[in-house]
């Protein structure tokens, strides 16, 4: 019993102690914790929350979990660069298509100017054409009418 009054409370002090104090986290519980944040950060962009919204920043705990704080950032950083990407690759795509849409519509207009300028090249030379024949017929049957054709001329023409 003299030794119980010291005995009692290194017990109690120990117990206590022990429920109070946390052991340490590993490596895989850190990257775990650091990976769900880095998840909650990627969706909280998407949901168009703001960097500074970071809900760990303001937890009661900060100081014991910057690596939930550094892996929220980095999750919504990666998002915001993921956006900037593909925003930036629509914009290029969109340049090419358009690019490209201008090049079929010079191609498309240089072939209707080249499909102008050989309907007109061959109504000209028909218009030819038909006042030499024209031209022919008066110089054979100046008194004729030009449907009453000689046989032996119609070889001429």
């Amino acid at each position: 019993m003299r030794y119980g009054i010291y005995l009692v409370p290194a017990a109690i002090v120990l117990t206590l102690g022990s429920l109070a104090c946390k052991p340490p986290k590993t490596a895989e519980e850190i990257k775990a914790e650091t990976q769900a944040a880095f998840n909650e950060g990627y969706q909280a962009f998407k949901d168009g929350k703001a960097r500074e919204t970071n809900p760990y920043v303001t937890a009661k705990d900060a100081k014991s979990i910057p690596h939930k704080i550094q892996g929220w950032n980095d999750g919504w950083d990666k998002a915001k660069a993921d956006q900037a990407a593909a925003d930036q690759a629509a914009a290029e795509k969109a340049a090419a298509d358009k690019a490209a849409a201008d090049a079929k519509a010079a191609a498309d207009r240089i072939a209707a100017e080249e499909a102008a300028r050989k309907a007109t090249a061959d109504a000209e030379k028909a218009a030819a054409f038909k006042k030499a024949a024209e031209a022919a017929l008066q110089t054979i049957h100046f008194d004729y009418d030009k449907a009453e054709i000689k046989e032996k001329d119609r070889a001429i023409l």
